[in-house]
């Protein structure tokens, strides 16, 4: 054979195409479909027929939260709802607190009822609560019918204030505008307590005489923590026992 010869490469046998189709095969089973009756009233098992709209909705919204949360930024994730911002709140609030909180209001409403009074104490506007708070303080007793100490009187203020206020009551008690009253007789009734339960009951001539003594002063540092105090006994109506309990510690 010659270089300049094409060359062809031929395969010595072929294979026969077994991919035809038979058309009367498929003829047939076309002109068979007309025995068969469709029963269009199959449902699914795998959904729940929807009644309205309402369901429709749902069902929508349900999807879309499913959506979110496989599709969720590490950075930014799905934002807290009212509710679980207000339990966030409450969480960061010591429980001697709510404790404390809670006890107070429960006596103050104890009170309104036994006081044959109908207003609702969350609902209470400024004026009912400077009216009916004056009222408390100057009323409630402990269990045992004793009188309640002075600092604990105030306490119970503040702690009725804490509650209002986690309960979207945000109120000042003590602010001397619209709570002026309740402010008035609380002192009053502290310093009262005080005088009637008071161990050294000492007068003004006597405090006079015990600076002209030298007792009290601000020249040394024994007779500075004495002049303080006595002031202290004075201004915030400490009794002779609280007197005793007070220690040198760090400012809080």
């Amino acid at each position: 054979m010659d270089i300049g010869d094409d060359i062809f490469l031929t395969q010595n046998s072929f294979k026969e195409n077994d991919s035809e189709y038979d058309t009367d095969s498929a003829i047939n089973d076309i002109l068979s479909l007309e025995n068969i009756d469709p029963n269009f009233e199959l449902e699914c098992n795998l959904f729940e027929p929807l009644d309205d709209d309402k369901d429709l909705l749902s069902a929508t919204l349900e999807i879309e939260k499913k959506e979110r949360s496989e599709v969720t930024n590490p950075r930014f994730p799905e934002p807290l709802s009212e509710v679980e911002l207000s339990e966030l709140v409450k969480r960061a609030v010591p429980k001697n607190t709510l404790r404390k909180s809670s006890w107070a209001f429960h006596l103050f409403n104890t009170w309104t009822k036994e006081s044959n009074l109908d207003e609702a104490v969350l609902k209470m506007n400024h004026e009912c609560l400077n009216e009916l708070l004056g009222r408390l303080v100057t009323e409630v007793k402990t269990k045992n019918g004793q009188q309640f100490r002075p600092n604990s009187l105030y306490e119970i203020v503040v702690s009725i204030q804490h509650f209002l206020r986690q309960n979207g009551n945000y109120v000042s008690l003590l602010e001397r505008g619209k709570f002026s009253k309740l402010r008035q007789i609380l002192d009053a009734k502290m310093k009262e307590i005080y005088i009637a339960k008071s161990d050294i009951g000492s007068t003004k001539e006597q405090e006079e005489e015990m600076w002209k003594k030298e007792v009290f002063g601000t020249d040394t540092p024994a007779k500075l923590i004495d002049s303080l105090v006595y002031s202290f006994g004075l201004n915030f109506a400490l009794l002779a026992k609280e007197h005793r309990n007070f220690r040198f510690g760090p400012l809080r």
